[in-house]
């Protein structure tokens, strides 16, 4: 038994001896018997591949710098171009939220009157925003009311770019009705639109126990030109909500916010007013 080796010398492949003394310095040339001559063929295949998806990956390119500069002026000139849009689309989301919450509010009150028994008091200021009062005591002062504290009435109601801009009153009780011809008519009413600037004092809602309450119209505005009129049926405490007349903004006036410093009553709770009434003069 031996061993194929390649000679060198001839050129050709031969069969060393076992014992032949020289054998064991050829091991290099057993590499190159065909078994041998395949693997590392294979090896060698497979380090060249290796090295080609390595040359691959090394030869990819990163962003340069007059890239990104490009990538962030195209995204800020479409952010000036649809800029307008959503400045449009975020008022007309403000005037729609301030009606739903001003609904909202209106029948909380409601409910609250009838709950606690006594009135509530929703006054329209002649800057256009909104006051929520109560009566102290509908028995010991029953003409004494003071600001809501509860946490239900200090949420927001009108957002900072909607306000009220005029109101309407309406008269109490049914609507009245004429018979012509024995038909029924309803005819048509004065209403007389006050611009909220032009009160004398706020316009006052009073919420009765009873579940009654003043009837009003009222138009909120916003700063883009849409408005709505809301209408309050006293007997029933239903607020219908109905588009308005478009005005051009470049037209509207926002009445001046009224800044006023806290009455001796705001600067007390409800718990210590009660407790002064109480004890007398």
């Amino acid at each position: 038994m031996g061993f194929c080796a390649w000679d060198n010398a001839t050129g050709r492949i031969r069969l060393v001896p076992r014992r032949e003394p020289g054998h064991g310095t050829r091991g290099p040339d057993l590499c190159r018997t065909a078994g041998c001559g395949r693997v590392r063929r294979s090896l060698k295949a497979t380090s060249v591949r290796g090295l080609s998806r390595g040359g691959a990956v090394r030869s990819q390119r990163a962003f340069t710098l007059l890239e990104m500069l490009m990538v962030v002026a195209i995204i800020g000139v479409l952010a000036a171009m649809l800029w307008p849009d959503f400045l449009r689309f975020s008022q007309s989301r403000q005037l729609d939220e301030s009606a739903d919450r001003l609904r909202t509010l209106i029948g909380l009150v409601r409910a609250h009157a009838m709950n606690e028994a006594r009135s509530y008091r929703l006054l329209i200021r002649q800057d256009g925003t909104l006051r929520l009062e109560r009566q102290l005591d509908a028995v010991l002062a029953p003409e004494t009311f003071v600001r809501v504290r509860s946490p239900w009435a200090r949420i927001g109601v009108l957002q900072p770019d909607v306000w009220i801009e005029s109101v309407t009153p309406l008269p109490e009780g049914p609507a009245p009705i004429e018979i012509v011809d024995d038909q029924i008519e309803f005819p048509e009413l004065d209403e007389e639109v006050i611009a909220v600037e032009e009160l004398d004092e706020p316009q006052v809602i009073e919420f009765r126990p009873d579940g009654t309450s003043d009837s009003l119209r009222w138009t909120l505005r916003a700063a883009d030109g849409r408005g709505v009129v809301m209408t309050l049926d006293g007997r029933l405490g239903r607020v219908t909500i109905e588009p308005a007349e478009r005005v051009d903004p470049q037209e509207l006036r926002r009445p001046e916010p009224i800044e006023e410093e806290p009455s001796e009553l705001d600067q007390m709770s409800e718990q210590e007013l009660l407790d002064e009434l109480r004890s007398g003069p």
